[in-house]
């Protein structure tokens, strides 16, 4: 069953929705932010600047320990400045919670929010963004779980990845042809995530060769600007000249270090400190499993089984 109406029938408790997302996102995210504020301690002794985000703080230093930098409109960013979409997200699940429990998990909340990021474009573009990006994420998942009670499952999964392709077609019109600033690009993710959830469904070999990129996404986002710090104090250190940043090769290297860097983060930091916080909650206790699923026992069994829930992002 779904966490959503999980939530909606208070099977999972709001302190414990909470605490899992905690436990995934914040232990590398308060590692980051450590790391960054050594690394341009030493960049602004030389430079008498900070590298890229200029802002460094004690409140903004505050809200970011607190992942709510993004939860007011033009925030400056500073830090771990790609941190910005993940506080951004973690307001999305705060909303998301509220929905669930106090609302409704159906569809028309769920379409509300897409036209809610629509209305805030201007007033708050982060949130906007991301509260079309999250909820329409969930009206992939209403027209997936549609989709799989209908007969010709193959055809649909050719039908939609036919459409997405269509829609991949019409944004490259929209921005190099018409030379538009803005498009939509939503859409065409919700698309991807519909047809990538149909293929699974129709060859379940196809998720092993995707799993492990699902265990580094978070990881090579939130350390590819520490890793740049160093690849430019290592620079500075040598007597390099920036412009050595904009030869391909160089962004080869950095690809090739950062990469297994997302693995070996997984791997050493990221499950254990997982395991320890959650190990200290009373349940659900998350397993290894590479796949995020709830599975609900017997309607007469009080207890639910939570395997590898959100154990990735």
């Amino acid at each position: 069953r779904r966490s959503s109406d999980l939530l909606r029938a208070k099977r999972i408790r709001l302190g414990e929705f909470v605490a899992l997302r905690v436990s995934r996102l914040f232990p590398l995210h308060w590692l980051t932010f450590v790391l960054v504020v050594g690394l341009q301690a030493i960049y602004s002794s030389g430079a008498h600047t900070f590298f890229v985000y200029p802002r460094h703080d004690l409140f903004l230093a505050c809200q970011t320990i607190l992942g709510v930098t993004s939860w007011v409109p033009h925030n400056v960013y500073g830090f771990n400045g790609p941190f910005w979409s993940v506080s951004v997200e973690l307001l999305l699940y705060l909303i998301f919670l509220l929905i669930c429990r106090f609302v409704s998990s159906s569809i028309w909340p769920t379409l509300a929010m897409v036209l809610l990021g629509l209305l805030l474009r201007h007033a708050h573009a982060g949130l906007a963004q991301g509260l079309q990006g999250f909820f329409m994420g969930g009206l992939a998942y209403h027209a997936f779980f549609w989709i799989r009670t209908r007969e010709k499952a193959l055809a649909w999964l050719a039908a939609s990845g036919l459409a997405t392709l269509a829609g991949w077609a019409i944004l490259i019109w929209l921005a190099y042809v018409l030379k538009m600033d803005t498009y939509p690009t939503e859409p065409i993710f919700a698309g991807i995530i519909i047809s990538i959830a149909l293929a699974e469904r129709r060859f379940p070999s196809f998720r092993t060769g995707l799993s492990g990129l699902g265990d580094i996404s978070y990881s090579v986002y939130l350390i590819h600007f520490p890793l740049q710090l160093v690849f430019v104090l290592v620079n500075h250190a040598f007597g390099g000249k920036s412009e050595i940043f904009y030869q391909g090769w160089s962004l080869l290297l950095f690809m090739s270090i950062l990469v297994p860097l997302g693995f070996l983060s997984y791997r050493t930091f990221e499950l254990p400190a997982l395991r320890f916080l959650r190990s200290r909650m009373d349940r659900p206790r998350v397993s290894e499993g590479s796949s995020i699923e709830v599975v609900s026992l017997p309607p007469n069994s009080q207890r639910v089984s939570l395997q590898g829930f959100d154990s990735k992002r």
